[in-house]
């Protein structure tokens, strides 16, 4: 995958502030395309009309997990492939060995740091 200052993010978390966070350190690494969804419908939703190059995704959603956004993304054709990097705060064992069998591409755990959201966009490439 080639990583542009064009890549366009798409970050699902139903805190506000977390998404901008994110957003906020995706800025301050030079990238400028962002698409936000506080739910995992919201972004279920997005992803069938938008197109996006990365999603980080938290995995406690207010509707449903990012395991189960990641699910329906590995579903469609139109998204199997899109990188998926998966936000927690604390990750069971259990919890992690379905993210990876589901395909998830990488995670992170917070707290996060601009320095890992750039390490992980690069291990993408």
């Amino acid at each position: 995958m080639t990583i542009s200052k064009d890549t366009t993010f798409l970050v699902v978390d139903d805190l506000v502030t977390a998404r901008k966070i994110v957003i906020r350190f995706l800025k301050r690494l030079d990238f400028h395309s962002f698409i936000e969804a506080s739910s995992g419908e919201e972004a279920i939703k997005l992803l069938q009309h938008k197109s996006v190059d990365i999603v980080f995704c938290d995995l406690n959603l207010g509707d449903m997990t990012g395991i189960e956004v990641l699910e329906h993304l590995r579903k469609s054709p139109h998204t199997e492939e899109v990188p998926f990097i998966m936000i927690t705060s604390d990750m069971a064992k259990h919890e992690f060995v379905e993210a990876v069998n589901k395909g998830v591409s990488d995670y992170i755990l917070k707290p996060l740091s601009e320095k890992t959201i750039q390490d992980k966009i690069e291990n993408l490439s």
